[in-house]
């Protein structure tokens, strides 16, 4: 049940990024679009006979290429917004992944716990008794405390699990 709805708000992250990748590329494209407008605008402005006329030339020009500054302005902030959104949403979905991680290692503990408890409980004929001479009782116990923390502190069942690998190596 975690693991699906971890699942699903990857999903919801990973469409998101798209999107403000998306709107990224966008932007970068009309940016350089501008730019190159506003360069050329500039440099028809700047032609060698200006200097000799009294009369002011290409207001029209420079209109533009103060309207074309304030869209590149406007445009470099809007950009500057989605790339820092689109960083916060990265750095989501890598704490997503760590969870999703996590919640698969702990489903692998559970499981390997199920497994040895039905393998070293259930040894032998259903009407002996079951034989618990296989493991030391410490060991038993250590893993009968592992198999009830697993469910309401599942990070607590993890690092003793752990404690008991490397102990019994």
């Amino acid at each position: 049940m975690v693991i699906e709805f971890l699942k699903k708000m990857k999903k919801y992250y990973d469409d998101q990024c798209a999107e403000y990748e998306n709107s990224l590329k966008k932007l970068n494209t009309e940016l350089i679009e501008n730019e190159k407008f506003k360069s050329m605008l500039e440099a028809e402005s700047q032609k060698v006979f200006r200097d000799f006329t009294p009369r002011e030339l290409d207001n029209k020009n420079r209109s533009k290429i103060q309207e074309l500054n304030n869209k590149l302005l406007e445009l470099t902030n809007k950009r500057d917004e989605i790339q820092h959104s689109l960083s916060e949403i990265t750095s989501t979905k890598n704490e997503i992944d760590e969870a999703l991680k996590e919640v698969r290692e702990l489903e692998m503990a559970a499981e390997d716990s199920r497994w040895f408890e039905e393998n070293v409980y259930d040894a032998g004929d259903d009407k002996e008794e079951p034989t618990r001479n296989k493991l030391s009782d410490e060991v038993a116990s250590k893993l009968e405390t592992i198999l009830s923390f697993l469910l309401s502190d599942p990070i607590r069942a993890k690092r003793e699990l752990e404690s008991l690998i490397k102990n019994g190596r």
